[in-house]
């Protein structure tokens, strides 16, 4: 059941919703009280279709995020760096580091501390090569006796 409140001085508009325009209103305001509804539905569809589009990417960002991995690490790391104005490689190596597994660390620290020690002694052995060619150079370039 609906019933009209009308105003205590007698100009008979309702006092509930004050968007409805009153019965004898001029239609310009009824125009305008129209598309003042059809604004504020459209003004609400669209929130709701920018929500909608703005969870589904988060979702998406957060199943990559999930996964994790070197990729998505070095990604991150990169984006993060390009916004703090800082070197994106190297935010993107450390990304992609910080994303590996501590089996996988371990190995890489570890094959850099090999070749650390065993850089110097193939520098040894690679002159020794290279003294050794020199001589034989210069054993076959002589004049026989």
């Amino acid at each position: 059941m609906t019933e009209v409140l009308v105003h205590p001085r007698g100009g008979g508009r309702p006092t509930g919703d004050s968007a409805q325009p009153a019965v004898g209103s001029p239609p310009i305001d009824q125009l305008k009280g129209s598309l003042q509804k059809l604004m504020g539905a459209l003004m609400q569809k669209g929130l709701d279709v920018a929500l909608q589009a703005v969870d589904r990417l988060s979702d998406k960002l957060e199943d990559v995020t999930s996964r994790g991995g070197a990729l998505t690490g070095a990604a991150g790391g990169g984006l993060k760096a390009l916004g703090a104005g800082k070197n994106p490689v190297w935010g993107a190596v450390k990304g992609a580091i910080g994303g590996l597994s501590t089996t996988t660390k371990v190995l890489i620290i570890l094959s850099l501390i090999l070749g650390l020690l065993l850089g110097p002694v193939v520098l040894l052995v690679l002159l020794l090569a290279l003294m050794v060619l020199a001589v034989v150079a210069v054993v076959r370039a002589a004049p026989p006796i």
